[in-house]
């Protein structure tokens, strides 16, 4: 019956995939989460921020059109973007990213290869500058997941999304959510 094809087949199918994409992250496989989409994972994330306290989401314009979406549906209750733009059309630099952080941000969404360029953000500096300032990073990484090598725990990122489709060569409906340990309960 269905029971016996959820819990002897799916159930543990979807704890191996799990276990994989943790592994290759570099994170532990309880910090992931399965979900259905990047955008279903970043309204979680956005969902757990109090934008009274801290109202500045940083974006850059070369950001995929969905993150925006996400974080532009916040603004009803109080979050203000700050969308760092490309000089060229290919790039956004780290450091002008970097420079936009400041003690008003709550969180700074940064896609780590850029899908229009294939450009790769230098996470670095934007790291540092979040840590510096109190606020989350949170990583788009569905277009290096599998071709572009991270780990999530040396970098120091609170989360990272990515989703089975492009170059895990897995189906749509199928994506991963990274949440930094300590973050798990607290938010």
């Amino acid at each position: 019956g269905p029971e016996e094809l959820w819990l002897e087949h799916g159930l543990p199918r979807l704890q191996q995939c799990r276990e994989r994409f943790a592994a290759l992250i570099g994170a532990d496989p309880e910090e992931v989460a399965i979900i259905p989409s990047v955008s279903a994972g970043l309204s979680s994330i956005a969902s757990c921020l109090d934008y009274r306290a801290r109202s500045k989401i940083v974006l850059s314009a070369m950001d995929f059109p969905t993150n925006h979406y996400v974080w532009r549906a916040q603004e009803r209750i109080g979050a203000k973007l700050d969308v760092v733009p490309t000089p060229d059309g290919i790039r956004v630099d780290a450091e002008d990213v970097a420079a936009a952080i400041d003690e008003q941000t709550a969180l700074v969404n940064v896609n780590r290869v850029l899908f229009e360029s294939s450009w790769i953000m230098d996470l670095h500096p934007i790291v540092e500058a979040a840590r510096s300032h109190g606020a989350f990073v949170s990583v788009d990484d569905f277009h290096g997941s599998g071709v572009v090598p991270i780990d999530v725990h040396q970098l120091g990122v609170d989360f990272l999304l990515s989703g089975a489709l492009k170059w895990l060569c897995g189906g749509q409906g199928i994506a991963f959510l990274y949440c930094r340990r300590d973050l798990i309960e607290r938010l």
